[in-house]
């Protein structure tokens, strides 16, 4: 049976009138509640021939049912409809739906007008009826059994994060004319870029249409990281009958223009090769301000956008009708918990008008005013009032709440959770940076266990947890909370620099500090001998990070000669917290200079138990070619042999990795003359030998990749190298 559950009453009666309609042939028309006694869904708003009353009692006992249908009895007197229906959410046995035929037997035919949640669920599961099931997007992809599949690592790959808070989401969720849209957008044009304000609801509608798609069969892919775009491409199928689909949520981000040039390609590149592939679809969204910035940025970003190759699809509050808007914000007050006074406050006089046509109105702030954490604060005859004055200052939306309503230990995790990272963040950290912090403040008692007592506090009201590959993190509850915070550590110096002075984390300095700000801290730190007080994700991290300093700033210090060779025997990229990588080949050329390699005794490392074997082990071609010219020179004479016999060998491996993930696309041969010289005439038939043409474009794609090898191996002694066949 389909998850019935997860429909307000509305939804529900929406439902009932679809269903109806198909079953009796007539157009219905819904009253609202209240206006007309015994009715719902009527023929003619004159005549009211035919009558449904629709009852959504999924969650009541069927007496209270029973006892409620009994008082309309005399309202439906009143009413003498020729034909009448009930439509409930109820599993009736015969006897109580032949003992609600006895209540209104003047005006129904038999008893197979009260229509039981049995007959709804089967006429929904009837193949014929397949396009009113999909009207309703909750209970059509129930009936698809993705949600069964929602931990299927083979359908949704690396997607912890995008199915954290899915069962929720979809619950809230409300097909709306944009999101049909939307979905003919992206099933035409195969990339989609979702845009539009805060608050509008980006995030949710990508979710839905991937799982959408999930439900058609896709396998999904999921990044919130511009890094990740490269590998990201690398790891869809090369199979072009295997359905993929892509979400890069936020895929500008905050930290967007400090992309390097190659992440702003690989996006482009992303984008082109799903256009190219028949089975592979794209959606990207970002918040329209940034989106517009990036157009101003990169020229070639603004080509693509404006061409065919990516459709921006602006998600606008104001193409969505007053209905929907009601609809989201009735979703929200339907599954929050709330009593019947607060709504009562909404309805009273059509207040609820105000809000669903206020010029201010968002999603986000359906879902603020709804939350228990809110309204539980407000007494009922405030709450309406409450609710304007948020409509009013959506910008102010957290203010009241972190000034007013939050305890000074409160304010200090969620600054340190918001000092961590944009997006999600391991609850470890948090907790070992909050307890660094709250050590400094002397009014703080901390005999007590204030992390936890503080999280309780915060937690679906400001953060969430999040799973990720099994281990817990912790997570904003929506990304205006680090909007309000950016905003108020700029506006307050003195905020600013409190957090920045007890940050703990490097993590934290290098996000809280700007770029000229963190090079001198990294610089500082380094030649004062602080850098031991700062917390790094592992030992490797922190080796990279100082030998990425000494390379820069020229630091000849042996403090940290154990960190460089330790960083050689292992060399690792360092992750930066804006958004960049550097390579391990970059720090290791910053170090192998002359004079740090003749301070740190990089000939005494080279020499010692062979550790070039180790240090080559994780350069590709192009990198291991220009390491092994610089360090050649260091190899002692009875080490020479070795090393050569090393060197060749990893260097055959790496060429051989090289050439296999090597993309035809990325060659230019000439395709056209291939073609031409493949063209045969026999007399009496004129073609083009395809093979043929196929093997010319693959022996002059191999010829250039042999010539691109064989110039990077001529800057190598003459005893290093590898000679292909």
């Amino acid at each position: 049976m389909l998850n019935y559950w997860n429909l307000n009453d509305v939804e529900f009666e929406y439902l009932c009138q679809d269903i109806m309609q198909e079953k009796l042939g007539v157009v219905l028309h819904r009253f609202a509640p209240g206006r007309d006694g015994g009715i719902d869904l009527a023929d003619d708003v004159n005549t009211k021939n035919i009558v449904v009353q629709v009852k959504h009692y999924i969650n009541t006992p069927v007496p209270q049912l029973m006892a409620a249908l009994s008082r309309e009895v005399e309202k439906v007197k009143e009413l003498a409809p020729k034909e009448y229906y009930i439509c409930c959410s109820a599993k009736l046995s015969p006897q109580k739906v032949n003992e609600i035929f006895q209540f209104f037997s003047q005006y129904m035919g038999s008893p197979a007008n009260v229509i039981t949640l049995n007959e709804i669920d089967d006429f929904l599961n009837d193949p014929a009826n397949i396009e009113i099931l999909k009207k309703h997007y909750k209970l059509w992809i129930e009936s698809t059994g993705i949600l069964n599949d929602i931990f299927n690592s083979d359908i949704f790959v690396d997607c912890e994060t995008l199915l954290a808070d899915i069962e929720n989401q979809k619950k809230l969720f409300v097909q709306t004319s944009a999101f049909d849209s939307a979905l003919k957008c992206l099933e035409k044009n195969k990339t989609l870029f979702i845009t539009g304000n805060p608050g509008v609801g980006k995030t949710i509608t990508s979710k839905m249409l991937v799982l959408y798609f999930a439900a058609m069969k896709y396998r999904v892919r999921f990044s919130t990281n511009t890094n990740d775009l490269g590998e990201l491409k690398k790891s869809l199928s090369r199979n072009a009958d295997i359905k993929e689909i892509i979400l890069v949520d936020d895929c500008f981000g905050q930290a967007y223009f400090n992309m390097k040039e190659s992440q702003n390609a690989e996006l482009l590149a992303l984008i082109n090769y799903v256009n190219a592939s028949p089975n592979k679809l794209l959606i990207l969204n970002s918040r329209i301000t940034i989106y517009q910035e990036a157009k101003e940025r990169r020229l070639d970003l603004l080509k693509c956008f404006k061409g065919d190759k990516c459709k921006v699809f602006v998600l606008d509050m104001n193409a969505i009708s007053f209905v929907e808007k009601a609809k989201i914000f009735y979703n929200h007050i339907s599954f929050s918990g709330m009593g019947n006074e607060y709504f009562a406050e909404i309805k009273r006089n059509y207040r609820y008008n105000g809000i669903i046509k206020h010029p201010n109105y968002s999603p986000r702030i359906m879902e603020f005013i709804c939350s228990p954490n809110q309204y539980k604060v407000v007494q009922p005859e405030d709450y309406y009032a409450f609710i304007m004055q948020q409509l009013n200052n959506p910008k102010e939306i957290w203010k009241d709440e972190y000034e007013r309503r939050l305890t000074k230990v409160d304010r200090i995790l969620l600054q340190t959770i918001y000092s961590l990272s944009d997006e999600i963040v391991s609850e470890d950290k948090v907790k070992n940076c909050f307890e660094r912090r709250i050590a400094c403040e002397a009014s703080i008692d901390t005999t007590i266990n204030q992390y936890e007592a503080s999280l309780s506090r915060l937690l679906d009201g400001f953060v969430h947890h999040v799973y990720r590959h099994g281990e817990k993190m912790i997570a904003m509850i929506n990304p205006s909370v680090n909007d309000y915070l950016d905003g108020r550590l700029i506006a307050s110096k003195l905020e600013r620099e409190q957090l920045i002075s007890t940050a703990f984390s490097i993590q934290q300095k290098e996000r809280l500090l700007g770029k000229d700000e963190f090079e001198t801290f990294t610089r500082d730190v380094l030649k004062s001998h602080q850098i031991g007080e700062y917390q790094f994700d592992d030992e490797s991290q922190k080796n990279a990070f100082i030998a990425v300093g000494i390379g820069k700033y020229h630091i000849l210090d042996e403090t940290y000669m154990i960190n460089i060779w330790n960083f050689l025997s292992n060399p690792c990229p360092y992750k930066s917290y804006r958004n960049e990588i550097v390579c391990a080949d970059d720090i290791t050329k910053g170090i192998l200079q002359k004079d740090i390699c003749d301070y740190y005794c990089i000939k005494d490392f080279l020499n010692s138990e062979c550790n070039y074997a180790r240090m080559l082990y994780p350069f590709a071609f192009e990198d291991m070619v220009e390491v092994l010219c610089r360090i050649e020179c260091y190899i002692a004479a009875e080490k020479r042999e070795e090393f050569v016999s090393v060197a060749s060998s990893q260097l055959q491996d790496v060429i051989l990795e090289y050439c296999s993930d090597l993309d035809a696309d990325d060659f230019s041969p000439d395709v056209e003359g291939a073609i031409e010289y493949a063209r045969y005439n026999n007399g009496d038939y004129e073609g083009i030998d395809i093979a043929c043409a196929i093997r010319d474009i693959e022996d002059e794609i191999i010829s250039i990749v042999e010539e691109e090898i064989d110039e990077a191996l001529e800057s190598l002694p003459a005893d290093i190298g590898y000679h292909h066949d």
